[in-house]
């Protein structure tokens, strides 16, 4: 047997192998169901573990074609392709997503309208509704775009049923009979309206102008109908209806607004400046003092001009009045005076409590006081006190016009635990002294081995004041055991001084109300209820405030530089005295 011959015999036996494991590979049938879309593809038959041939997507009227799933149903998920692998005949089914349309309706300027939803799919049964303005009725529907067919044009509400495409409905309204229009415009420089849209004959009619920043009301102007203005001068003015249409517009006219300059000078121990050096009547105007080192700011001097400072801070501001050149100074004094300590004979002050402040007249720490951190402008960020026992952190934050806290009290010992958080917001006025303050309160208390209490109140608080001095503050309280009230009521001397135990320029001040005073209980002993402290305690002769039946009443008396040297408190037969000494 030749080589040649051999090498034919061999390949024979190879090819019939091969042809035999061929056909020993199993074969699977895939068939498609558009489930109503066009065109189903064919069917394909696919070797076990091979890949279906991707069909053209078919389509169907009204319906988005999402892809092929393996059981008919809405959650199962899409067969993919690329990775998909036959194990068995089967069936794709397509899966459809039907259209969604959207739905318009409006009014006119007589009327709104509404539709129950504001998109849906055909065959949805949608509700339209009409509201008429006062002096006016619903006349009917109008098909502005889209095939539907209401129940009644005139129907209020009204149904239709949503078809395969965007629709838009609007409302049709006219007067009630006997009423007639009222139109009231503006111009460019103001706006302007009536108390009513539509009148009937006779009725009184108030017509109302607004101008823009720089302008000012000139005169009304009647466009149409017979009537006779009060007064056209006057940016209110009052008419009565006829028995016809009225249009009337109001005209506005540009101020001749005089320019003012603002000149801030300092002693020559500090620095001072304004926001602005030149303004216009009734606009806002920020001050800024800074001493020079070895002074503190003492007080702003007006030197010419007619205006109210909101404070005696170094930061200050101030609305400049008509007609006027403004002048003010700044003065400042050696910052010898600035507290140095109080002696208190009261059990809460059992020793003296010493004082250490910045170059702006701030205190950054004192006994208990670890530190108290400001911003440039002066506003306390927080404030971090610990003793013996307990420690407290309250963090503040600025937004718009009102201050957000957050407070947390923490204990040292074992054997006695008050926790507290709160958390509030303080709001401030144009000057931004604070006005009104909220909290809520959560302790946790437990002393010794008795069971943990927790405690919920609320605190809310309305201050009142006057020439940057507070005259008067109402609070109240809730607690389990219900609502505590109560007021404080201040009155001062003439001296210039500001003077707090804290001293701290702006705001922060009263949100360190935590440092709470008792008030004491005639024959009950101590009391526990609290009583808020105060805030910008400046030029106080004496402050009264009342709770729960207990008035107590603090007295002070000042040295020649005006700061207090003694302040006297009590409820007449309880009373204490703090003396109080300077650097």
């Amino acid at each position: 047997m030749n080589k040649k011959f051999f090498s034919i015999i061999l390949m024979t036996v190879l090819f019939a192998a091969l042809s035999s494991c061929k056909k020993d590979t199993p074969t699977f049938t895939v068939t498609f169901d558009s489930k109503g879309g066009t065109p189903t593809p064919a069917t394909q038959t696919v070797e076990k573990g091979g890949v279906v041939e991707k069909p053209t997507d078919p389509t169907l009227t009204n319906y988005q074609f999402a892809g092929w799933t393996t059981e008919d149903n809405a959650t199962s998920p899409l067969w993919d392709f690329a990775t998909g692998t036959v194990t068995a005949d089967m069936t794709l089914y397509a899966k459809w997503v039907q259209n969604s349309y959207s739905i318009t309706v409006y009014g006119d300027e007589n009327g709104t309208a509404s539709a129950n939803v504001i998109s849906a799919v055909a065959g949805d049964e949608i509700t339209l509704t009409a509201t008429a303005n006062s002096g006016y009725r619903f006349v009917e529907w109008q098909v502005v775009e889209g095939s539907i067919t209401l129940s009644a044009i005139t129907d209020n509400p009204a149904t239709f049923i949503m078809p395969d495409e965007e629709v838009e409905v609007k409302a049709v309204f006219v007067l009630l009979e006997g009423r007639y229009s009222i139109t009231v415009t503006g111009d460019e420089n103001g706006t302007a309206s009536a108390n009513v849209s539509s009148a009937v004959e006779g009725e009184l009619i108030i017509l109302t102008a607004t101008a823009n920043s720089g302008y000012s009301f000139a005169e009304w102007q009647v466009i149409k109908g017979g009537i006779y203005l009060y007064t056209i001068t006057y940016n209110s003015a009052i008419f009565n209806m006829p028995s016809e249409e009225v249009e009337v517009k109001a005209v506005f006219v540009q101020l001749e607004q005089s320019i003012y300059n603002v000149t801030v000078t300092s002693d020559g121990n500090g620095t001072a400046s304004a926001s602005v050096f030149s303004i216009g009547e009734n606009e806002y105007v920020t001050i800024t003092a800074i001493p020079n080192s070895g002074y503190r700011f003492l007080e702003w001097q007006l030197i010419k001009g007619d205006v109210v400072f909101s404070r005696i801070y170094n930061l200050a501001t101030f609305y400049i009045m008509p007609d006027e050149e403004i002048e003010v100074k700044a003065i400042f004094v050696p910052s010898v005076g600035l507290l140095e300590s109080i002696i208190s004979q009261n059990y809460i002050n059992w020793r003296p409590i010493t004082y250490i402040y910045d170059s702006q007249n701030r205190i950054t720490s004192y006994n208990y006081v670890k530190s108290l951190d400001y911003n440039a402008a002066g506003d306390l960020e927080k404030y971090h006190w610990f003793e013996m026992r307990s420690g407290k952190d309250i963090t503040f934050s600025k937004n718009s016009n009102k201050i957000i806290f957050n407070y947390i009290s923490y204990p040292y010992a074992a054997f006695q635990t008050i926790e507290i958080t709160a958390n509030g917001e303080i709001e401030l006025n144009a000057q931004g002294l604070p006005v009104k303050m909220t909290s809520e309160f959560v302790q946790y208390h437990k002393y010794a081995n008795e069971p943990i209490s927790i405690t919920n109140w609320s605190y809310a608080a309305i201050l009142t004041w006057q020439n940057g001095n507070l005259t008067k503050l109402e609070w109240e309280w809730e607690d389990e055991q219900g609502l505590n009230t109560g007021i404080k009521t201040y009155t001062h001397d003439d001296k210039k001084t500001p003077f707090h135990n804290c001293n701290t320029p702006k705001w922060a001040l009263w949100c360190l109300s935590y440092d709470w005073i008792y008030a004491y209980n005639v024959g009950y002993g101590y009391d526990d209820k609290y009583v808020y402290s105060g805030y910008n305690e400046n030029n106080i002769k004496t402050e009264t405030w009342e709770e729960d039946g207990v008035t107590i009443t603090n007295e002070y008396t000042y040295n020649d530089d005006g700061f207090p040297v003694t302040r006297t408190w009590g409820t007449g037969t309880n009373t204490f005295t703090e003396t109080y000494t300077y650097q």
